[in-house]
């Protein structure tokens, strides 16, 4: 009990001096007093129209794809399931990416979620049922080969519509690779209300997720209704991770990271993590945006690549760990 307590005081320490940070540097690094609406007034401007409402964005993303990472993980007990490493972000920007391609104004600035968050659902559904299909055993490697092939397949369709679109659509290149730059607070509110759809799910199904971990005949044998909770939380892992590549784009490993870091905090025990890996997820995203804006100033690094430089070693080290029979 006591380590939690610190846990979550580090967590939430941690989150409120990334924030600070985040907010007050960049290309160009802003008075914290603006925050207040103190100080020369450009500074102000710079502080609430430009870098709080990116900072604000890219914690909810964050927020979504950790949470999603940790999701996935216990609901395929695969400790290499993520969006990104199980194609699940590939299908969500090929949603995106149709939408913008057909120029879809059906459900106003809601389209381009949605049709990510479509992409993201079908995409979850075939990777789960064909890995499945091809091994009963539910093999880790089995799994994650399957999201290799499928966002492979996936990546080339999105490259074949940008290949035949017009030149403004290209410039779309560049928001696959991940950015929250340049994104004002309407972006943030239209982000809301699929993460608390996914969220919310999350919250109604987090004891039968957590009797989940240790199998779907043992939570069965609890009660659970093991076939309602696989379908809510698709459905919320498909929200979160469809919204967040329709706002900020392809951005990886964020839900892999965090929820291994979080375990190993935790000294590996699996109960309640998800308020920490929420506040991880937001925690580490925010950092590793503030890395891409100032490492190589005045210029940016996409903040997908960011973190592959983080997140893909430390998948190589998970995937040897696994074979070799470690979890």
């Amino acid at each position: 009990m006591k380590r939690r307590v610190v846990l979550y005081t580090l967590s939430l320490f941690s989150f409120v001096v990334t924030l600070f940070v985040s907010v007050a540097y960049g290309t160009a690094n802003v008075p914290i007093e603006a925050l207040f609406g103190q100080g020369e007034q450009k500074y102000v401007y710079i502080l609430w129209t430009v870098r709080l409402p990116r900072v604000v964005l890219a914690a909810l993303v964050g927020m979504a794809l950790a949470l999603s990472g940790a999701v996935m993980q216990r609901l395929l007990q695969n400790p290499l399931a993520d969006p990104y490493t199980l194609g699940i972000s590939s299908g969500a920007s090929v949603g995106a990416v149709v939408v913008l391609f057909a120029s879809l104004t059906t459900f106003g600035s809601w389209t381009l979620p949605i049709g990510a968050i479509l992409g993201a659902f079908i995409t979850f559904l075939f990777v789960v049922s064909f890995s499945r299909w091809i091994d009963a055993n539910h093999s880790v490697v089995t799994l994650v080969l399957t999201g290799v092939m499928t966002s492979t397949f996936l990546s080339a369709i999105v490259s074949l519509l940008l290949a035949r679109s017009h030149e403004e659509l290209r410039s779309i290149l560049h928001w696959l690779m991940g950015s929250v730059a340049m994104k004002g607070w309407s972006y943030t509110f239209a982000f809301l209300p699929f993460l608390f759809v996914g969220i919310g799910l999350i919250i109604v199904e987090h004891r039968a997720l957590y009797a989940m971990s240790s199998g779907e005949k043992e939570a069965h044998l609890l009660g659970v209704s093991v076939r309602r909770t696989k379908r809510r939380l698709f459905i919320a892992t498909s929200c979160l991770t469809g919204a967040a590549v329709a706002m900020s784009g392809m951005i990886g490993f964020v839900g892999l990271v965090v929820p291994h870091m979080t375990r190993l905090m935790m000294n590996r025990s699996f109960g309640g993590e998800l308020p920490l890996v929420a506040i991880g997820g937001a925690t580490f995203l925010m950092m590793t945006d503030t890395i891409a804006r100032t490492i190589v100033r005045p210029e940016e690094l996409p903040l997908g690549v960011v973190t592959a430089l983080v997140g893909a070693p430390l998948f190589g080290y998970l995937l040897v760990r696994t074979m070799k029979g470690g979890r």
